[in-house]
């Protein structure tokens, strides 16, 4: 059973949410929204390299994420004529090598590189919650909210880093930052992910270019552990 939108929340949370829905396309482009494609164009940063980036796995040419499906493709993945799925949690590769994982979190080695599917999980649930975002908000449950801060708890069955995270909203209403442990990674990884570069298609607002870095002690650290650019947007 769903729960109803902002179950709990006070009257401000809501507001501020809202008003990044408004922000972020608003409530009628997103019912009628099916999918986001998009070039990925860049992935570095310490966490890629140390989990296998361009050596046991390589970015897709081309994602499509569907937001009300909690789906996302990978085209020509992990090598071309392939396709990598990843579906509410469950991971698989059709093409010449095909491989299938159900429910995967617990399966993503964190002592050791990944392989093609690992990635396909990772970065699949992670790729279809960022173009589900502000909309999906309302659907997790209210911890707090300082300024324009605002921390929820998202349902078990929401395939996301992690349970708590944090939205930092502008006064205009765009997420710019959001703040998460990558519980896949460790509990160690702790980051603060900056929405940066907004590319507008259609009435929608997403970022082009993505930098995590660490979170420690209350602060950030400088160096990114990860950045990754995206390009060329479409909807559908």
């Amino acid at each position: 059973m769903l729960t109803p939108r902002y179950a709990g929340w006070p009257d401000a949370a809501v507001a501020l949410v809202e008003r990044g829905v408004a922000r972020h396309g608003g409530w009628d482009r997103w019912t009628d929204l099916r999918r986001v494609s998009f070039r990925p164009m860049n992935l570095a940063g310490a966490l890629p390299w140390a989990k296998g980036n361009g050596r046991t796995f390589s970015l897709p040419p081309a994602v499509d994420t569907f937001p009300h499906d909690r789906r996302t493709v990978f085209h020509d993945y992990p090598g071309p004529g392939s396709i990598g799925v990843f579906d509410r949690g469950d991971v698989r590769i059709d093409g010449p090598e095909p491989a299938a994982s159900a429910d995967h979190r617990t399966l993503v080695p964190r002592l050791r590189r990944w392989r093609p599917i690992d990635a396909l999980y990772f970065f699949g649930y992670a790729l279809w919650h960022y173009h589900s975002l502000p909309f999906t908000l309302g659907d997790a449950a209210f911890v707090r909210l300082r300024g324009s801060a605002l921390t929820v708890d998202f349902p078990p069955d929401v395939p996301t880093h992690s349970r708590r995270q944090t939205f930092h909203f502008d006064g205009d209403g765009r997420v710019r930052r959001h703040d998460y442990t990558a519980d896949v990674v460790g509990a160690f990884a702790r980051g603060a992910h900056f929405w940066d570069e907004p590319a507008h298609v259609g009435g929608f607002v997403f970022a082009g270019r993505r930098v995590v870095l660490p979170r420690i002690l209350g602060g950030t650290l400088p160096i990114p552990v990860l950045t990754a650019e995206v390009r060329d947007f479409t909807i559908g």
